[in-house]
């Protein structure tokens, strides 16, 4: 399968209303993917700590591509991120077609030299909230019967 059928039946889908969910998307491949999804007719929740930059850059992509955008501040170092993320789109009625984990940071010295809560935080973005976002979104992917994660 070469790289632009596998794109293709990436960005396939049964729906008129599809909805991408991006974490880390007010900068960055986060900002990127978004754009991308856009362009191919996906409304957009965008994800990140930095709340105004996520809305300029919904702003943005709304005004060029004419999807629908959805901003959530939300920081996942915080334990709880992947639930409150997932019972924001269920309040706004926001069904998850394509969900991007793209959150992350690299650690500016090695692990034995940082704080726990440093290493604890990094922990937190980069694997818990990732799985338990798979794990919620999932679910409603099988439901019915079409969805993809990155």
């Amino acid at each position: 399968m070469n790289l632009s059928h596998l794109e293709q039946k990436l960005m396939q889908s049964p729906s008129q209303n599809k909805v991408a969910l991006v974490t880390g998307a007010a900068s960055g491949l986060g900002e990127q993917f978004s754009r991308c999804l856009a362009k191919e007719g996906y409304d957009i929740v965008l994800v990140d700590r930095q709340g105004d930059s996520a809305r300029a850059v919904a702003d943005a992509i709304a005004q060029l591509y004419g999807v629908r955008t959805h901003v959530i501040e939300q920081n996942l170092s915080d334990p709880t991120a992947a639930l409150r993320i997932f019972e924001a789109c269920q309040a706004a009625c926001l069904h998850i077609d394509f969900l991007v984990n793209n959150a992350g940071y690299v650690l500016d010295k090695a692990a034995h030299l940082l704080p726990w809560a440093a290493c604890r935080d990094h922990i937190q973005v980069l694997l818990k909230n990732p799985v338990e976002m798979c794990h919620r979104f999932v679910q409603p992917m099988i439901r019915k019967g079409w969805g993809r994660i990155i």
